[in-house]
């Protein structure tokens, strides 16, 4: 189980970054496509470790890096969410749900 906020996000994109991007491998180096990846990510890097999420949304161009899983319960977007079950993968039983969702499911156990 594992909180996702935009500043969890954030903290981790230079990390995912660079593995999406296979940042200072021989691929980089081949691809002038990918190395200007390889900018992006020490652009991240330089922000920090807690960098603002919007200054990453910035470094790389979108909202994507930093943005938060929808509830898989009310499909409320942009909100904090809690992931529970497995590491999401193609075929994990991975659900992430909003405060709202959290609270109403302890509502339904109050009674058992």
């Amino acid at each position: 189980m594992k909180l996702i906020t935009r500043q969890t996000q954030a903290n981790g994109a230079a990390k995912r970054w660079k593995l999406q991007y296979r940042i200072g491998t021989e691929r980089e180096f081949s691809n002038p496509i990918i190395g200007h990846s390889g900018n992006i990510y020490r652009n991240l890097v330089a922000l920090g470790d807690r960098p603002d999420p919007d200054k990453v949304d910035a470094v790389i161009g979108n909202d994507l890096w930093t943005d938060t899983p929808a509830c898989s319960e009310c499909g409320a977007d942009r909100v904090p969410v809690l992931e529970v079950g497995e590491e999401p993968d193609y075929d994990s039983h991975t659900a992430w749900l909003c405060r709202h969702c959290v609270y109403k499911a302890l509502a339904y156990m109050e009674d058992v």
